[in-house]
């Protein structure tokens, strides 16, 4: 009986490690990762083994098969590996129909994929060891389905295939191996514009001042990039970010240009004026001047930024006269008007009313302050 049981126990122990050599790793489904293994980086291995896609450029809202291809140094059984695609590419199926070792991936190992963390996982492996995908380089070994959001503008993003990982066939001894990672760059085709407009169809301005033009295109999903230009730089420049300065008086066309290739255009009449004055006042407004006398007068013109240029007239100059700067002198007994004028084309003016008198003595002396004369004597 114990000769049996002893019989018995070893059966059972060659089934168990049979069973485990034949199948020590296994797909869960649930999870997406192949259990049972544990892989490891080495740096010579990275640098030799990984899935790529080449560069591809796929339309806002289409849907587009990419190759996705395997350099390997040895002989692969199973593997993993994550395609981590940017904002607006989702990875909807993948095809393992290219045939590698005279099969396919689809009748001789098991495929999984979906979505792990927000990459797409995909899982393969022959479970039963009796096929592997051979060493080669550019092996086209499946292809993956890219849709792009309808919403995607044209521009360049970055896909990306890591964590990468495999075990070695052939060996007998399960190595495992963590491969490198690749990216490859992605051009995106967005909409092209079908309309362009700008918030000011016409401008009025005045010279130094600045006002932002912002130019809409739709679709939304088109390339919301403009090229302004100006018609004539002398009158209003305009950059690339919308922002016209006024420079001289006059009329300029500013126009906003597609650049998807659409060329479709915007623009907008920008008429520049100077700023007129609104009020002058001169002060003071009065002074009282002896024959001789000087004053110097100041005007103010508003609102600030306009020009302070003015002219000085005086209504007489016998009896004042005033210079180019406002300095007034006194020139004979009486009265007159001192007047400032603007230059700028409003021709506001002010005054200031002048007096001058004759010079009033302050003070006498003599040369003797006393003396001593005797009679029919003279000093």
């Amino acid at each position: 009986m114990n000769r049996i049981k002893h019989t018995l126990f070893l059966l059972l122990a060659v089934l168990c490690a049979a069973m485990a050599w034949a199948q020590p790793y296994r797909i869960n489904r649930q999870r997406l990762c192949i259990e049972g293994v544990t892989f490891v980086k080495k740096a010579s291995v990275t640098s030799q083994n990984y899935l790529f896609m080449e560069d591809f450029s796929i339309a806002a809202g289409e849907t587009k098969t990419i190759p996705v291809y395997l350099t390997s140094s040895m002989p692969i059984w199973m593997f993993q590996a994550d395609v981590v695609l940017p904002d607006g590419l989702t990875a909807t199926d993948i095809d393992f129909s290219p045939a590698f070792n005279g099969t396919t991936a689809a009748s001789q190992y098991s495929v999984e994929s979906g979505m792990v963390d927000g990459n797409f996982r995909i899982l393969t492996m022959n479970t039963t060891k009796t096929k592997s995908i051979p060493a080669g380089t550019r092996q086209h070994l499946f292809n993956i389905t890219i849709k792009a959001a309808s919403w995607l503008t044209s521009q360049s993003l970055t896909a990306t295939i890591n964590g990468f990982e495999f075990i070695e066939a052939g060996t007998g001894n399960d190595e495992t191996y963590e491969g490198g990672s690749t990216s490859c760059t992605v051009t995106v085709i967005g909409s092209q514009a079908t309309g362009i407009t700008l918030n000011h169809s016409e401008l009025s301005t005045y010279v130094g001042e600045q006002t932002t033009l912002t130019a809409t295109i739709t679709p939304s999903s088109a390339s919301q990039t403009v090229a302004w230009a100006s018609s004539k730089t002398s009158v209003a420049t305009v950059n690339q970010n919308g922002v016209v300065t006024a420079v001289g008086e006059g009329t300029a066309v500013i126009t906003a240009t597609t650049t998807d290739g659409s060329n479709l255009t915007a623009t907008c009449i920008v008429t520049v004026s100077r700023r007129q004055a609104t009020s002058i006042s001169v002060s003071p407004t009065s002074a009282t001047l002896s024959v001789g006398g000087t004053q110097q007068l100041t005007a103010t013109v508003l609102p600030s930024g306009v020009s302070q240029n003015v002219t000085w007239t005086s209504s007489n100059t016998a009896i004042a006269t005033v210079s180019s700067t406002g300095l007034v002198t006194a020139k004979a007994v009486g009265t007159a008007t001192i007047r400032a004028t603007t230059t700028d084309g409003s021709n506001l003016s002010a005054t200031c009313a002048v007096t001058v008198t004759t010079v009033k003595a302050t003070s006498i002396s003599l040369n003797y302050s006393e003396a001593n004369l005797e009679m029919q004597s003279t000093l």
